[in-house]
């Protein structure tokens, strides 16, 4: 299987890139990013690195790439506090249907017979709001941005419904090793969080919405969780 995965120089992109490279379910990991990533990475045999200055651009070398991609996590925050409305809502919301149709545009060249939906799992987060007509004191901008996007991947997922699997990853707060934030907040460690988004990735699921307690499950039971 080859996945592309997104966000991998942050906290549960490197969880979830480190996994994959370890999974025997997956064959072949493109990762797209706008830096170089560590040397003992990107040498690994499974791993081809995109580097892409403009993620709302995909140049006809990169959409070749993306043709045999089975499943994508897509794992870009928005956490540098710095930035203004148009640059989080380019970076959440304008940079994923760019490369949802890019990603979608390159399948057209497989034939029918061999089509197989895309599967795509966008990593939001436990505080995102989907209801836009809710005030929010802390981080609103953000919250309801990451809700918006959502709900406008939900519409237009239904709409693809032949060609694309939408999976949303809600987790709430992610940790490693010891934390004691752990016990006094909803939480899950990195570990399990990375074992549920890699099966969800390679097997599908009925839950659209995984939430912060759907993710633990799926992080135990899922077939990731001895790797």
């Amino acid at each position: 299987m080859k996945v592309l995965l997104t966000g991998s120089t942050g906290q549960i992109g490197r969880g979830v890139l480190e996994k994959s490279l370890e999974s025997p379910d997956i064959t072949s990991i493109v990762v797209l990013t706008r830096r170089e990533l560590p040397e003992a990475i990107r040498n690994h045999p499974k791993l081809s690195v995109i580097i892409l200055k403009d993620f709302t651009s995909y140049p006809p070398e990169v959409l070749k790439e993306l043709i045999d991609v089975d499943a994508c996590i897509w794992s870009l925050g928005v956490l540098a506090a710095n930035l203004t409305f148009e640059e989080k809502h380019r970076i959440t919301i304008d940079y994923t249907f760019a490369f949802l149709e890019a990603w979608l545009k390159s399948k057209d060249t497989i034939p029918e017979s061999q089509k197989k939906p895309a599967r795509f799992l966008f990593v939001a987060g436990h505080f995102t709001r989907r209801n836009q007509e809710l005030k929010i004191w802390f981080k609103a901008e953000q919250r309801l941005l990451g809700g918006r996007a959502q709900n406008q991947l939900i519409e237009y997922a239904e709409q693809r419904s032949s060609s694309l699997e939408l999976f949303i990853i809600n987790p709430a707060f992610v940790y490693t090793g010891f934390s004691l934030l752990s016990y006094l907040f909803p939480s899950i460690s990195g570990e399990l969080l990375s074992n549920a988004m890699l099966d969800v990735a390679v097997h599908g699921g009925e839950l659209q919405i995984l939430d912060n307690t759907a993710l633990k499950a799926r992080g135990v039971t899922g077939t990731h969780k001895k790797m």
